[in-house]
């Protein structure tokens, strides 16, 4: 090993260095903007409401669960359905002031949820005006392209499928119509 070979090495030093010096900077300013991000997780699913020492039917809603993973506070603003793979329909869902919903609209600060229970008994029969508009033919195929859209105040928006559960309860639904 002679000297010509240990410059030529260390010739390499600066340039790692810079490298180095770039990917902390860059990992520093991503780390510092993930705080200012709103960030949501959103579960849409058909729950029973069970209550201790009733027998019969239990009560029937379509749950929407919304939990703040970020550190910014965010406030939510409206609820909505998107369907359609080409021709695309959407749909605002209202929700009732009652003990169990969150209001709408609603902040949330880092790690707290806002839930709203949506009824689906036969008197309530939104959810039969649903499945005919939107899910007029293939609805096996439809529900796959359902998205449930959680929007806030600052104008961003949150979209997930639904649970198994309730694309089943639609199906059965959809059987029942026909």
């Amino acid at each position: 090993m002679d000297v010509e070979f240990w410059t030529f090495v260390n010739s390499f030093a600066p340039w790692f260095s810079a490298i180095g010096s770039l990917s902390a900077v860059i990992l520093a300013l991503y780390l510092s903007r993930q705080d200012k991000r709103v960030r949501l997780e959103v579960s849409v699913g058909h729950r029973l409401m069970i209550t201790p020492g009733q027998d019969g039917p239990h009560p029937e809603y379509l749950v929407v669960k919304i939990v703040n993973v970020g550190h910014r506070e965010a406030q939510i603003s409206n609820l909505t359905w998107k369907t359609g793979i080409f021709k695309k329909s959407y749909a605002v869902q209202t929700t009732i002031r009652d003990v169990l919903s969150s209001p709408m609209p609603h902040r949330i600060k880092d790690g707290e949820e806002a839930n709203y229970f949506i009824e689906l008994d036969s008197e309530n029969a939104w959810i039969n005006k649903f499945i005919k508009d939107f899910l007029p033919n293939f609805p096996s195929l439809r529900l796959w392209f359902i998205r449930f859209r959680v929007h806030t105040s600052i104008g961003k928006s949150f979209s997930t499928r639904l649970e198994s559960s309730f694309k089943q309860l639609c199906l059965k639904k959809v059987g029942q119509a026909l």
